[in-house]
């Protein structure tokens, strides 16, 4: 062996045990291959996306109850996965103010949360309805909601509530 071999070797080796004791990769990539995140962009995670979106429905629905409202989707999705869904005007036949939703940055990652009304709750047992009763609906006028948590700043960025007009 060379010189230049013992001192490779003698560099490899010291490389390897310092990693193992330390509990460090000796392939660490470059900070430029990592993603960088804000500290607010790691606190949001879908529990917290959950709730900022609850936040914007709850005073809209007509219970302002969670539990009648179940979560068909929550997930981090690019903007231009669900631009189409949020593009236009952000609700459809509902009574309360409408904004129009600002662009969405297509690359950028948001969370995609959407909400869907429990379905109508079943009659109660062990007594006979009225035939004029009307049947139990938690949330009459909502048909489902969509919204676009930017990770970031944690505000609702667009929405899109479907409403059932009667």
């Amino acid at each position: 062996m060379s010189g230049n071999a013992h001192i490779r070797t003698a560099l490899f080796l010291t490389t390897m045990f310092i990693g193992f004791t330390t509990g460090c990769s000796t392939s660490t990539p470059l900070a430029a291959d990592r993603p960088t995140l804000s500290p607010t962009a790691k606190a949001i995670n879908r529990a917290r996306a959950e709730e900022i979106a609850w936040a914007v429905l709850e005073p809209i629905s007509t219970s302002e109850d969670r539990a009648n409202w179940l979560v068909l989707r929550a997930e981090e999705v690019k903007g231009r996965e669900v631009e189409d869904e949020l593009a236009d005007l952000p609700s459809f036949g509902c009574f309360h103010e409408v904004v129009p939703n600002p662009p969405i940055e297509r690359s950028k990652t948001y969370w995609y949360v959407v909400f869907k009304p429990e379905p109508a709750t079943p009659k109660p047992v062990g007594r006979t309805p009225s035939p004029t009763e009307p049947p139990a609906i938690p949330e009459p006028f909502i048909g489902e909601a969509r919204f676009l948590v930017d990770p970031e700043s944690g505000e609702v960025v667009a929405q899109a509530i479907y409403c059932i007009v009667y």
